[in-house]
């Protein structure tokens, strides 16, 4: 509900408010925090159960004082209705953030210094672990609940999640085609010397494997699976829900383990990378030696160097470039649902869009085709090398 046009609350839905807010308090131990809520909300009691003729009315017509917001500032509920469960949900979300920085459930804490590590925390659940942008919402919500504060007051926190809305799936439509996957590829490894192959191999894989840069970049050493003895050809296949760690994928499958190559034969080289990503790695340690904003930043950098500004590519884009290019050439759709893990095919079929993916190849410019084969080549013979020495 927009602000200024709240309802009037009988007494009966106060009081119970109240009682819910003492209830929270004796659990989390937070009472101090929300004694201003409280004196709210007696000042509601006080105030009578009608509203009065004489009172200051707020724009939409209900009473100021009569609103379910905080005194002196805007707050989190600042002249909106939020139903029980959901703000449960945003205070469960902001108990995983207190539980990864207890820095930040201290009263020490400036609000500023609260925004930086909310930043930063919400940029490790969506790049590291593949979080969703409905859940940055909550923890955002959450924290501003916590912090007695609208969420403009944490303005880093929440472009953070606009990020989240921008960059996750449903939010970029249009396929990558191979060609420009290549073309930027080739660009990562030659102009940037430390982290640039690394980026490079995460572009490629993420476009064969079909999966989010953040699922490859939380990949451990362990989750790359070698080929197996005797068979042929023979593949890497990266874990991305790795069984031995219990965790579940959200299409509720155990190991969504995805072979390299396996549904072109033209990517077949792209197992040669498999090699380095391991090589002198314990096993818990990461495969992909880059921060949560390395891969994306470079992905749009290098995609506007070499003149692909115009389509505003973006990592997930990978995700639709791979199946729609694997649907174009024949792959059947059970396959593609399969190798992506997606529990219906109607997201196989969302995602597989080879007449859009025909459409952008043949806009891109001249030069991105013409010289396609030759930095392929490029990258068939020196990633690999690349990959080792910069380790």
């Amino acid at each position: 509900m927009p602000a200024g046009s709240g309802t009037w609350r009988p007494r009966s839905e106060v009081e119970q408010s109240s009682r819910r807010l003492s209830q929270t308090a004796e659990r989390w131990g937070c009472g101090d925090s929300l004694q201003r809520r409280q004196r709210a909300l007696a000042a509601q009691l006080d105030a009578g159960a009608a509203p009065g003729p004489s009172q200051p009315k707020a724009e939409g017509g209900a009473p100021r004082d009569q609103l379910d917001e905080p005194e002196g500032d805007e707050g989190y509920l600042a002249g909106r209705r939020v139903k029980p469960q959901t703000l449960r949900r945003h205070q469960e979300a902001m108990q995983g953030f207190t539980a990864a920085c207890p820095r930040a459930a201290g009263h020490g804490c400036a609000l500023e210094e609260f925004d930086a590590m909310l930043e930063q925390y919400l940029a490790i659940q969506f790049f590291s672990i593949g979080a969703r942008a409905h859940e940055a919402r909550d923890v955002l919500c959450g924290c501003a609940w916590m912090r007695r504060a609208s969420v403009a007051k944490l303005p880093a926190a929440l472009s953070a999640v606009e990020g989240f809305r921008k960059e996750g799936p449903g939010s970029s439509r249009d396929p990558c085609p191979w060609e420009a996957v290549v073309a930027i590829a080739a660009h990562l490894m030659i102009h940037d010397s430390s982290l640039g192959p690394w980026a490079a191999a995460a572009v490629l894989l993420g476009l064969d494997t079909y999966a989010r840069i953040g699922a490859l970049r939380a990949v451990k050493a362990h989750d790359l699976l070698k080929p197996a003895r005797g068979v042929q050809p023979a593949r890497w296949a990266p874990a991305f829900s790795p069984e031995p760690d219990g965790e579940v994928s959200k299409t509720k499958t155990q190991d969504d383990a995805v072979l390299v190559g396996e549904a072109a034969a033209e990517r077949q080289w792209l197992n040669r990378l498999m090699v380095p990503l391991v090589q002198g790695l314990a096993p818990e340690q990461r495969a992909l030696p880059f921060g949560a904003h390395k891969p994306c930043a470079s992905f749009e950098t290098a995609a506007d160097a070499i003149g692909l500004g115009q389509f505003k590519f973006v990592p997930h884009m990978l995700r639709h470039g791979g199946p729609s290019l694997d649907a174009l050439r024949g792959v059947s759709l059970p396959e593609i649902q399969k190798r992506s893990q997606w529990a219906a095919p109607r997201s196989a079929l969302r995602y597989s869009k080879h007449g859009r993916y025909m459409r952008i190849l043949q806009s891109l410019p001249r030069h991105i085709r013409d010289q396609h084969t030759a930095k392929e080549e490029l990258l068939r013979s020196q990633l690999s090398s690349e990959l080792r020495s910069t380790r």
